[in-house]
């Protein structure tokens, strides 16, 4: 369980990272699932990438982040750009501040939130995010982030240190 806690803590530091301190002091916001889906969507292939950067010495060459990473980046980046703008909103929202219109420092946000992510992934974390990303890369890309979105709100929502929360969802 220690690498599941990994990646929901890493998945934590993303959010965090992409908020200001005046939006992290205030614990009592919240995101919603659909707000937390669009930012983890739009941020999957900077992180996928990162990952297996990060990971390749743990996982070998014949591992699926080695293998089929890139393509799942690929497969990734239609809905990573699709979810930009509501991805922005909630970012926006959630800091009180208008996000660059500059793409090149935007673009260099996602990559340091990405690799600060993956920088906390020990051998074990690359293992699981590696057995992971194989069991789940079948699904459509929406349902692949979708996932990963809950282990953020996971993380965040059983972390008494976080200061991030995604906002209960009403029973279906």
């Amino acid at each position: 369980m220690k690498s599941i806690r990994s990646v929901s803590i890493g998945l934590t530091a993303l959010a965090c990272a992409s908020l200001p301190a005046a939006a992290v002091a205030q614990d009592q916001r919240c995101i919603s699932r659909a707000e937390s889906q669009a930012v983890v969507a739009h941020l999957m292939p900077s992180l996928i990438s990162s990952a297996q950067k990060r990971c390749a010495p743990q996982v070998g060459n014949r591992s699926y982040l080695s293998a089929e990473g890139p393509a799942l980046v690929s497969r990734m980046t239609p809905l990573s750009r699709a979810t930009w703008p509501d991805a922005r909103r909630a970012l926006e929202r959630q800091s009180g501040n208008p996000l660059p219109d500059n793409e090149a420092l935007l673009n260099f946000g996602r990559q340091a939130i990405a690799e600060g992510v993956a920088n906390g992934m020990d051998a074990d974390s690359c293992r699981m995010v590696d057995q992971l990303l194989e069991q789940l890369a079948p699904l459509p890309p929406r349902n692949l982030a979708n996932v990963f979105a809950l282990f953020l709100e996971t993380g965040v929502n059983n972390s008494r240190n976080s200061p991030l929360r995604v906002c209960p969802s009403a029973p279906r």
